[in-house]
């Protein structure tokens, strides 16, 4: 798929809603895509612990912590 992607220019982010596993993530990552989105705050630190950075977050906040965790994930610990 990436690289069908690939040559049609098009970029790919896959959704780690699917399996939320940071080692499947890394493998997309390596196979092409141009990065990550994380449906929760749970799986975005997830992601986050594991090393991947710029994460794209497929959700909408309601409250002032869940705000301050998706802009300083590791200063709300």
């Amino acid at each position: 798929m990436h690289r069908r992607l690939r040559a049609s220019r098009i970029d790919c982010r896959p959704h780690t809603k699917v399996h939320r596993l940071p080692d499947m993530a890394r493998r997309q990552v390596n196979a092409g895509a141009v990065g990550i989105a994380c449906q929760t705050l749970d799986e975005m630190e997830l992601m986050i612990d594991a090393g991947f950075s710029g994460i794209m977050f497929t959700n909408s906040l309601v409250d002032d912590l869940k705000l301050a965790l998706t802009w300083f994930p590791w200063a709300c610990r």
